[in-house]
């Protein structure tokens, strides 16, 4: 029986190694599931059949096969190291150092269970344990090309770049090289910034036999050169994702490219699918925050960042990345508290210090943020978010000049991503504004708006608005039902950005009675519920609600209110000013009958020029053309007109240049419509400490002045586009 059964094995055996060396691994499969079910009591059967499921990329298959290898031989070197191998392969790294220890112990003399032990640590970024069990492979074997290429991967992420370089040359010294030795050579090579050795290799690599791994790195290769080959980093990525579809790292770097790119949805996509793989992916939630940071999803942002430090706590940008979210959300303590973590791990962050400087800034406290940012100027830095904070300061510190060759020494550099370059200019053109330079600053204004822009199309939004009009008749609002609650504290403030509306805010908050909300959210998540649950189209201003019921306008009205109630239980009146709510005063009027609305007004020209200075990016597509810019302005007065022809509503016009020329008489009628008496604070609102979150901050904490009154007459040669579409050549305008 016994010689038999010795028979029976080597035929078994030699059959499944000729399979194996022909690459023909169905066959070999079905040979060893025959082999298995022949002599179901060997060890070796199953490992064999767990050997041939790794090769086909089956490491569940493998591990199910391995188990029973090991439960039949205990002591099983090869099955505990390549059960290991199937345990790093489904990223369960604890369970692959566990049993790689076993091979370890079982054969002490033999290398290959060091590197498996080693690959398991290397895994949990256990750097120095996984560079000395490579170590000690090598000590038995010296010619074992996969020691060294993990040595050499260990020894790159521990940041030893030239140590890394001279252990994968080892590995390719071999007598068998290993055929990853050429990408982790071109990693070593690329960290010691010799890209075009890094690029041979690679394609060594990918020549050699192509690799997802040798892809990835070409593709990371492509995006990191100062010429930023973006399309060919993007064919690379996508080639690792065909050769090994798992590979989530492939879709969080092609998430990061189309950030990069200002692809926001694509990018969300793309961490959203690495999501799909590896759910504990710290990349690839800080790479989704990123992105729907970007959309305005500030609430999901806050989540997301938070995940990924949680993963990964020594992640700075991520905690960076909750602090600026939450200040989006006007969370300003939450913010704070965040960025002192971050300058308590590493106090020279300069990242975090420009985030804490700005913080600082934004309160008034000139002198703190200027203290936080001065060793970082003083050495010359060229971190763009420290010069941006800079360039702010300069406008209170009369630092102009020195801020403008700062900013203009970076943008120097020609391979500056898109965005980052457009807020650069934007911020020249603030300075070059603040010291008098007026065509200067336009020449940026209009470089930065070109940079990037993002489609918009002025017919669609007329159309948009004449259905709006349409829609909104006085007969369709007569036959909707009113909600039942007679709530007076809402207070909305509305109109074009930068008209005033922060500035009314501002003065409103100083009375003790009212609490200023900032640019609430809860109501466009209203309002987009409210399309679901009657059936819009996403992109129809508003749909057919004649079978709106009273129930559902109670009840989302109530979600308001109970916003209301978060920001404060006790004040009279809370603030809501988002000005794009001039576009719903409709419905804001059928869910909220008693309550008021401040509609705020500026010239047209000098409310369009201000607009034009900000970058507004993705969220105001019209404002990159002057000439879309004031059809926009019309359209908004279209609707404005209209609501005051069919609404009950009780709306207050606060007049920009009244306010500018007679505050006290305009603050006294503004309080007697909002139901408030008289108080002096809301004229001293320039002295308020109430953190301000959007971009008129810097405004409200200056006493009023008429500088800000015909501003458009500095810039008039070059705003022909925008008085042709407000309809004011001739009207007291220079042709």
């Amino acid at each position: 029986m016994g010689t038999s059964y010795m028979t029976d094995t080597r035929t078994w055996l030699e059959r499944l190694r000729r399979a194996v060396a022909s690459g023909a691994w169905e066959e070999a499969e079905a040979l060893a599931r025959r082999w298995c079910g022949a002599r179901p009591r060997t060890a070796e059967a199953w490992w064999w059949r767990g050997r041939v499921a790794m090769q086909r990329g089956e490491p569940g298959q493998a591990e199910r096969a391995l188990r029973e290898a090991v439960r039949l031989q205990r002591d099983h070197a090869g099955a505990w190291h390549m059960l290991g191998a199937a345990y790093g392969m489904m990223d369960r790294p604890d369970e692959a150092e566990r049993c790689c220890r076993r091979a370890v112990a079982s054969a002490p003399q033999r290398p290959e269970p060091y590197v498996g032990l080693a690959n398991a640590l290397w895994q949990q970024r256990r750097l120095q344990e996984a560079a000395t069990r490579y170590e000690q492979a090598l000590e038995r074997n010296p010619d074992l090309s996969p020691a060294w290429s993990g040595l050499a991967r260990a020894q790159l992420d521990d940041g030893r770049a030239v140590e890394a370089e001279a252990s994968a040359r080892r590995a390719l010294s071999t007598s068998a090289p290993d055929r990853e030795a050429y990408t982790v050579l071109g990693a070593a090579l690329m960290a010691q910034g010799r890209l075009s050795e890094a690029r041979k290799s690679y394609e060594t690599a990918v020549a050699w036999r192509d690799g997802a791994e040798a892809r990835m790195r070409l593709g990371s290769l492509e995006a990191s050169l100062p010429e930023k080959r973006l399309d060919r980093a993007e064919r690379h990525y996508r080639r690792a994702l065909e050769l090994d579809p798992q590979r989530s790292a492939a879709h969080v770097r092609l998430g990061w490219l189309y950030f990069a790119q200002g692809r926001y949805p694509e990018a969300e996509d793309e961490q959203r699918a690495a999501l799909a793989i590896h759910a504990e992916d710290g990349a690839a939630h800080h790479g989704l925050a990123a992105a729907i940071m970007q959309m305005g999803r500030y609430e999901e942002a806050v989540a997301c960042y938070a995940r990924a430090g949680d993963l990964e706590p020594r992640n700075t940008a991520a905690r960076l990345g909750v602090a600026e979210a939450l200040l989006a959300l006007d969370r300003v303590a939450e913010a704070v508290e965040q960025c002192d973590h971050a300058l308590a791990r590493d106090p020279d962050d300069a990242d975090a210090l420009a985030l804490r400087a700005d913080l600082d800034e934004r309160q008034g406290r000139i002198d703190e943020a200027a203290r936080r940012l001065a060793g970082l100027i003083e050495r010359g830095t060229d971190n763009v978010n420290v010069l941006l904070v800079y360039s702010n300061l300069a406008r209170e510190t009369g630092d102009l000049h020195d801020a403008i060759g700062r900013i203009k020494d970076v943008l120097q550099d020609e391979h500056m991503e898109p965005h980052v370059r457009r807020r650069l200019r934007f911020a020249l053109a603030h300075l070059h504004d603040a010291a008098g330079e007026h065509d200067q600053a336009f020449a940026h204004l209009r470089a930065g708006h070109e940079i990037r822009r993002v489609p918009f199309d002025p017919l669609r939004h007329e159309r948009m608005v004449d259905e709006l009009i349409h829609t909104w008749s006085r007969e369709l609002i007569d036959a909707l039902p009113l909600a039942s609650n007679h709530a007076e504290r809402p207070l909305f403030i509305v109109g074009m950005p930068r008209s005033g509306t922060t500035l009314v805010e501002q003065i409103l908050s100083g009375h003790p009675r009212v609490e200023a909300g900032g640019e609430l959210r809860e109501w466009p998540h209203i309002v987009g519920e409210l399309r679901g649950r009657v059936g819009a189209a996403p992109d129809a201003p508003w749909p057919e609600i004649s079978g709106l019921t009273r129930e559902l306008v109670d009840e989302l009205a109530g979600r308001y209110l109970a916003r209301l109630d978060a920001v404060s239980t006790t004040a009279a009146r809370i603030t809501d000013k988002r000005p794009a709510n001039y576009m719903d005063l409709g419905p804001i009027r059928q869910f909220f009958p008693a309550a008021r609305v401040v509609h705020c007004k500026r010239d047209p020209l000098d409310t369009c020029v201000s607009y034009y200075f900000q970058d507004f990016l993705d969220v105001h597509p019209h404002a990159d053309d002057l000439g879309h810019l004031g059809l926009y302005y019309r359209c908004y007065e279209r609707v404005m007109a209209h609501w005051r022809q069919v609404l009950d509503l009780p709306i207050f016009t606060v007049v920009y240049e009244d306010l500018v020329n007679d505050p006290a008489r305009v603050v006294a009628d503004l309080l007697e419509f909002c139901g408030l008496e008289w108080d002096e604070r809301c004229l001293a609102f320039n002295e308020q400490e109430r953190f301000v979150a959007t971009v008129s901050y810097s405004q409200v904490r200056r006493p009023l002045s008429a500088r800000s009154i015909e501003r458009w007459r500095r810039y008039e040669a070059h705003l022909g586009p925008l008085i042709e579409a407000l309809g004011l050549r001739g009207a007291g305008i220079s042709d």
